[in-house]
């Protein structure tokens, strides 16, 4: 894998694990050749869930749901804006789906 899929790796699915403060984290890995070369890579957690509105700002820099969680887990709200930026340079797309409270 290229460093941009690498760093890609450990900062989307590290989110997923600094967020989840009790259960599960699951990693799917899909690859498929078609056309081109592709590969999925999704997460599944037990975390909080994230809000709506949120959800529709997240890929942005700086961008937190919460300010509090700044103070809790550290962080400056950049790791999913370089994810969308990295995921941009593989010519990918990338979405969420997430309902608060699951």
């Amino acid at each position: 894998m290229s460093l941009e899929s690498n760093r890609f790796l450990l900062i989307f699915f590290g989110n997923a694990f600094k967020f989840t403060e009790k259960g599960s984290v699951v990693l799917f890995i899909k690859k498929e050749i078609q056309e081109k070369e592709w590969i999925l890579f999704s997460v599944r957690d037990t975390g909080s869930g994230i809000e709506r509105e949120y959800q529709k700002k997240m890929f942005e820099k700086f961008s937190q749901e919460n300010m509090s969680y700044n103070k809790k887990y550290g962080g400056a709200g950049l790791g999913l804006a370089i994810v969308k930026e990295l995921v941009a340079l593989m010519n990918g797309t990338i979405f969420i789906e997430s309902e608060p409270g699951k």
